[in-house]
């Protein structure tokens, strides 16, 4: 099941609610249904390219959404991150089971 506001999307399977911040597209959360509590409360990533022209560092924390597709119990992203100008990073998450 898909929820979502202005903040975040909210991926529901049986176990977990995913939460995701829809302005970057990173996962916030995860919380356990059967209690309620957190079972991850931060989570990121790091990119790290080497060119020739010098190596680049970024995060996903700056990444910014270009672009949303929802679909049942799944959610693609299209984001740019100012750091890495003329690249763009797909996210893309789903439940399984």
């Amino acid at each position: 099941m898909l929820a979502g506001n202005a903040f975040a999307i909210i991926l529901q399977s049986d176990a977990a609610n995913y939460e995701l911040d829809d302005g970057t597209g990173a996962v916030t959360s995860v919380i356990r249904r059967l209690d309620g509590k957190p079972a991850i409360t931060h989570m990121s990533n790091s990119y790290y390219l080497l060119t020739n022209q010098g190596d680049i560092k970024g995060s996903d924390c700056q990444d910014v959404v270009q672009e949303r597709q929802t679909g049942e119990n799944c959610v693609q992203y299209l984001c740019t991150n100012p750091a890495m100008p003329g690249l763009r990073i797909r996210k893309q998450y789903f439940i399984v089971n």
